[in-house]
């Protein structure tokens, strides 16, 4: 049975984007830039002020944790030991925008039974396949899923369960203490956040996540 600490992901360096209501004061923001770019322009030629390089450089970094990578914390031991409780991971937002995801890839996701919680699996089942669970050796469509990832021993069987359409079967590296697919269900593609591709913190565990 799962731990009670098992695989929660902590979100961080996240962004939250207050919307102005007002059209008076939208009216007011976009006047007070207007001047400013306008006197801006006046004094200057060719060269771009240093104030003007640091905002392009935090509109590009808020740029790219909203829409292509994020940092998370990892909190919990479903994922050892390829990911301890501290460590930061780097995830591609943009990954399955692009693509579906595949067989083997970490994926950072929000918990179908409470999408305020951040879940990190690795992908073993794809839609349609038949995923089968003996002594703790997971079976696809049949014939026993080679995993080279899994380095601690798994115990448990599952009976033939099959992916539904637009789900993914996800499950910890450290089966004995995940609580994956196996107990609340399929991942529905729409929950992914993105796909964990590194490890960035503390610098001894820098690595590209496989």
């Amino acid at each position: 049975m799962p731990s009670a600490a098992d695989s929660k992901i902590a979100a961080g360096f996240g962004v939250t984007v207050n919307h102005m209501t007002s059209p008076l004061a939208a009216k007011l923001m976009a006047a007070k830039l207007t001047t400013h770019f306008r006197a801006a322009s006046q004094k200057r030629s060719v060269t771009v002020s240093q104030g003007e390089q640091a905002l392009l450089g935090v509109l590009l970094a808020v740029a790219v944790t909203l829409f292509v990578m994020q940092g998370f914390c990892v909190s919990g031991e479903c994922m050892q030991p390829h990911l301890y409780t501290g460590e930061r991971v780097l995830a591609n937002k943009l990954a399955y925008q692009l693509g579906a995801p595949k067989r083997g890839e970490i994926v950072i996701f929000n918990y179908p039974k409470d999408p305020k919680q951040i879940y990190v699996k690795r992908v073993i089942g794809l839609p349609g396949e038949t995923v089968a669970i003996q002594n703790g050796s997971v079976s696809i469509n049949g014939k026993r899923l080679p995993e080279p990832y899994k380095t601690f021993a798994a115990h448990g069987d599952m009976a033939p369960r099959r992916v539904p359409s637009g789900q993914y079967f996800v499950m910890g590296d450290n089966r004995d203490v995940s609580d994956d697919s196996r107990y609340w269900g399929d991942l529905p593609r729409y929950d992914i956040i993105g796909e964990a591709v590194a490890c960035y913190w503390p610098p001894s565990r820098c690595q590209v996540l496989r």
